[in-house]
């Protein structure tokens, strides 16, 4: 699992805590407010980075890449993403010449031997059960007649894309130059009702 985390521990959380003793029961609020706010703003910016490094659609990584939500309680906020290897199905795959075709991370791929339909050429028709899939024939199995088929994955795991690059990049940013404009602005609210 990958995660984008900002901690209550950090610099800016910290003074924030530091300084403002005296504001008591809102300040835990205002840090997970702050916290969520900046995760919210990160999110579009990591998914666009990692679109742009992997080839998946956008549609698709946001379902990938979830925030997590700081609470009071809980003052850790960030973004994260399970899983496992992406399948080509994902990555504009489509049947060509004995094989498939596909555009994985940017750049062109073919997997000779894979399918995605089923049924002799010219009619082959996509089959619900394969669910949009790429699989290849398994020809380490021992079993007689017909062989078994497996999907056959892309190499791209989106956790591993997340920690890495323009999207880690990305999310430092966004929490570079919105975290201490935040904590500011939540400063403006505590303060002007207690001067009240």
């Amino acid at each position: 699992m990958a995660v984008f985390e900002i901690r209550g521990e950090d610099a800016p959380i910290r003074e924030l805590a530091q300084s403002l003793a005296v504001a008591g029961k809102r300040l835990p609020n205002a840090a997970a407010l702050v916290m969520n706010r900046v995760v919210t703003r990160a999110r579009p910016k990591v998914v666009k980075a990692v679109a742009a490094e992997t080839g998946i659609f956008p549609k698709i990584l946001t379902k990938a890449v979830r925030p997590l939500r700081a609470s009071p309680t809980n003052l850790r906020a960030g973004l994260a993403s399970r899983g496992g290897e992406i399948g080509l199905r994902y990555f504009k795959a489509r049947e060509e010449n004995g094989g498939v075709a596909a555009d994985v991370a940017g750049e062109p791929a073919f997997f000779p031997g894979a399918f995605r339909r089923s049924g002799r050429a010219p009619n082959r028709y996509m089959v619900r059960r394969l669910n949009k899939q790429v699989y290849v024939r398994d020809t380490d199995s021992r079993r007689w007649g017909a062989k078994p088929i497996v999907k056959q994955g892309s190499g791209v795991w989106i956790p591993l894309k997340m920690i890495e690059g323009e999207s880690r990049k990305a999310f430092d940013e966004v929490a570079a130059a919105e975290l201490p404009v935040q904590i500011a602005r939540e400063l403006d609210k505590i303060l002007g009702a207690r001067g009240r």
